[in-house]
C-alpha cells in the first residue's frame, strides 16, 4: 500500500506584545490554542485581548498590540468623568 501523507498542524512560537505581557507564556502553542494578554498601565488592548494560534504558524490577530489609552484609563484615580458629578 502507499503511505498517505497526514497533514500536521504547525504550532506557533510565542508572542511578542508590544506594550504588554502573555499570560501564562509558554514557549510554542498548538493550532487551535488561544492566548490572553494585559497591557502594561496607561495602555489598552488595539482590539481584543487573546490571540488563536492558526494550523499555520500564525496569530489570529498577526499583531499582539497595547496602544496608550484614551478610554479612561489613564485618570487620574478620583478624577470626574466628563459630564458626571
Amino acid at each position: 500500500k502507499d503511505a498517505v501523507a497526514v497533514p500536521t498542524a504547525i504550532g506557533c512560537q510565542a508572542p511578542e506584545v508590544q506594550n504588554g505581557k502573555v499570560h501564562n507564556p509558554q514557549s510554542t502553542y498548538r493550532a487551535g490554542e488561544t492566548l490572553h494578554f494585559d497591557c502594561h498601565p496607561g495602555y489598552a488592548a488595539e482590539g481584543s485581548d487573546e490571540a488563536r494560534c492558526q494550523p499555520g504558524g500564525t496569530w489570529n490577530p498577526p499583531e499582539l498590540v497595547c496602544q496608550r489609552g484614551e478610554c479612561g484609563c489613564c485618570r487620574s484615580p478620583g478624577a470626574a468623568l466628563p459630564g458626571r458629578t
